[in-house]
């Protein structure tokens, strides 16, 4: 059986500043689909998909409802997703019951290019990359020696050799270990951080880094910069999101109004305008 994948997509993405208003961010449009496709479709058919939900639930779900209902899906409810002691760490602790065997953990605003089926299921590992010392206090940072994660600075400007940032994928094969890390207190920024499970592992067990090819979609900027390595999109129309996948259209309005005068005129002539669900 395949290894479980967890997708956090609970959080608000304040760093998206107009789109996080809109939309939730594992569904900003890129290449014609969202985010999260480029995630679930890194893993086979038969994978089970854990996903973490809250801001702006009933988008997510209905997105992967509709473009993805070949797959097999769980949807965990986090009630504080946006409050004090929120964060990644509680969106995964949400997720447990259905993660005690080994499994991956993904963020919604992580990108590889890799194939995930090169990657090892037999140990710990997380996906690292470089970053600049005056991008690293937007990370999780993890100090490396001889390809094993020795120590961990969470959102702290580093200057240390031998660190890079923990990219938002990771595999995770002793559960036991990082729940036992999760369950504990500690918060960063008042936000509880997937950083304290990962020191669990490192502290309990061996840790392993792999070095990924990265995009971060987690911020404004940076998500428009890789909208336009591929695509002339208009940001222009932040009210609407249109997607191309599977051999459907789907479309998100800001609006409601908008919503049910398409559909109201789609019913005019049926034999004329596109079936809408």
């Amino acid at each position: 059986m395949n290894p479980k994948v967890c997708i956090l997509t609970a959080g608000i993405g304040r760093r998206l500043i107009s789109h996080a208003k809109i939309l939730n961010k594992a569904l900003l449009p890129l290449e014609g689909k969202a985010v999260i496709s480029h995630i679930i479709e890194k893993f086979s058919l038969e994978t089970e998909f854990v996903i973490a939900i809250g801001y702006k639930s009933e988008q997510v779900v209905n997105y992967l409802r509709l473009a993805h209902s070949d797959r097999s899906f769980i949807f965990i409810k986090v009630e504080n997703f946006d409050g004090i002691g929120s964060g990644p760490g509680l969106s995964a602790l949400y997720c447990q019951a259905h993660l005690m065997e080994a499994f991956y953990l993904v963020s919604s605003d992580t990108l590889w290019t890799e194939d995930i089926n090169l990657f090892p299921i037999s140990h710990n590992w997380i996906g690292v990359s470089q970053v600049t010392v005056d991008e690293s206090e937007n990370y999780c940072n993890i100090l490396i020696k001889n390809e094993l994660a020795e120590d961990i600075f969470d959102k702290t400007r580093t200057t240390e050799k031998n660190t890079m940032a923990f990219t938002g994928l990771a595999f995770i094969k002793t559960p036991d270990f990082f729940w036992q890390g999760l369950l504990k207190e500690e918060q960063t920024l008042n936000e509880k951080q997937i950083s304290t499970g990962l020191r669990e592992i490192i502290e309990k067990d061996l840790l392993k880094v792999k070095k990924i090819t990265w995009t971060d979609v987690g911020t404004e900027q940076k998500y428009i910069d890789e909208v336009k390595k591929h695509s002339n999109f208009d940001f222009s129309k932040s009210s609407e999101y249109i997607y191309f996948i599977n051999s459907r259209v789907i479309k998100f309005y800001e609006n409601e109004d908008v919503v049910l005068k398409r559909v109201e005129k789609s019913r005019l002539n049926q034999g004329v305008f596109p079936v809408i669900d």
